[in-house]
């Protein structure tokens, strides 16, 4: 991994192929104001990272190559939703603005509805681990672990009410507190489950993602 965040214009016009630039210098005539974030922002990233920037202007705009944009409207991007949002949250706390004055940052807070929105996908995915488990490959049974603990890593987050990291640092944190699993299942059992079956595969879940080697081993998981 590289530890040299992007910080200006040029720093990142020089990691883009032509087409790129090109739409990089539309982005700068064009949005009232431009972040980079994810992991690019916080040096972190590899070289096949994509570049993450936020444009803020009056009419969205699609990513192409490289780069992945989000476009925001100048009104949404003060509207609570928004500024309650994971992703404004991100980009306050890791982005780094290349034009524009972002003040909409000072503003940014973790929302309930974030909080929850967090709780239902972490929900869903571990459900539909269950749902179709003994027909997923063992690789995508762990690819498909590991973006279960990266939700559940982020859900924590955001559940004290901190911006969530770039994913490099998500697993870098995961790698060094694997032994942790106390702690890990305590915090799963603030989830607030719909049910107590679902309480059950989320605990059992988190056995799988502390062990990996019996990911392959495992044809099934253990009857309801």
């Amino acid at each position: 991994m590289k530890t040299d965040a992007i910080s200006t214009v040029p720093e990142l016009a020089q990691t883009l192929p032509n087409q790129d630039r090109l739409l990089l210098g539309r982005l700068i005539e064009e949005c009232g104001e431009l972040i980079v974030f994810g992991s690019r922002a916080a040096g972190v990233h590899s070289r096949n990272s994509d570049l993450d920037i936020l444009c803020v202007r009056s009419k969205s705009l699609m990513g192409s190559g490289q780069l992945d944009i989000v476009s925001r409207s100048p009104g949404e991007i003060e509207n609570p939703k928004w500024l309650g949002s994971e992703l404004a949250n991100h980009i306050a706390a890791y982005g780094i603005v290349l034009c524009g004055s972002a003040d909409w940052r000072s503003a940014a807070h973790v929302s309930a509805a974030a909080v929850s929105h967090k709780q239902r996908r972490v929900i869903s995915l571990v459900d539909g681990l269950w749902a179709y488990w003994e027909r997923l490959h063992p690789e995508f049974r762990r690819k498909y672990l590991k973006t279960i603990r990266r939700e559940i890593q982020r859900l924590e987050y955001l559940g004290q009410g901190n911006p969530v990291p770039p994913t490099p640092l998500l697993d870098r944190k995961w790698g060094q507190e694997t032994g942790a699993l106390e702690g890990w299942v305590k915090f799963l059992q603030t989830i607030a489950a719909p049910s107590p079956l679902t309480r059950e595969r989320l605990l059992r879940t988190a056995d799988l993602v502390a062990e990996p080697d019996a990911v392959s081993k495992r044809s099934s998981l253990p009857a309801d």
